[in-house]
């Protein structure tokens, strides 16, 4: 029988010394016997046991590697992700804070509305009422109802954090005055 020319030599020997298939195996995959692979590697110097080399190899890779350098990068990206996620929230939380200011300037505008409505049907109804106790029923019933307003917009400014502390507006008592009465917070 002659020489076969169609035989891989050198993916066999690769293979082989890669160690991770059996010589038979390594034939059965490369159309060759198994002895012929044998014969093969003992006449050529062939080693199965790469196991220390490729521990060396690994371990100059590694020294090569910086892992200063690499610690250093992985924390850079795990900031810029916690400012992005901060800058988010924060975002979300001003367009909520914003949206309720709106809302807030809105209402006080309808109060208003309603208060001057409120004052002129009190002025038009103010000789028709019985006394001045139904007159005094009647801002008290609005007086309360402003305090209820004022406590909800306090509440919300609570849990939003939009209390201005330094606002002068915000810390002046609600003085009101209807048909000439004072009506103080």
């Amino acid at each position: 029988m002659g020489r076969r020319n169609d035989i891989d030599w050198e993916k066999i020997q690769k293979l082989y010394i890669a160690n991770q298939m059996t010589v038979r195996e390594i034939a059965a995959e490369c159309g060759v016997g198994a002895s012929s692979i044998t014969l093969k590697a003992k006449n050529n110097g062939w080693k199965r046991n790469i196991d220390a080399a490729i521990r060396e190899r690994t371990k100059s890779k590694l020294a090569a590697i910086d892992v200063q350098e690499l610690i250093e990068q992985s924390a850079q990206q795990s900031a810029q992700q916690s400012a992005q996620t901060i800058q988010l929230a924060i975002e979300q939380a001003s367009d909520n804070a914003a949206n309720i200011r709106l809302r807030q300037r809105s209402e006080i505008k309808l109060e208003a509305e309603r208060s001057e409505s409120l004052q002129q049907m009190l002025d038009s109804q103010l000789s028709s009422l019985d006394g001045i106790g139904d007159i005094l029923k009647a801002t008290q019933a609005y007086k309360n109802l402003v305090e209820a307003k004022l406590k909800l917009q306090d509440r919300e400014d609570s849990i939003f954090g939009l209390k201005d502390d330094d606002d002068p507006k915000s810390q002046e008592p609600l003085v009101m005055i209807v048909n000439g009465v004072k009506v103080d917070d």
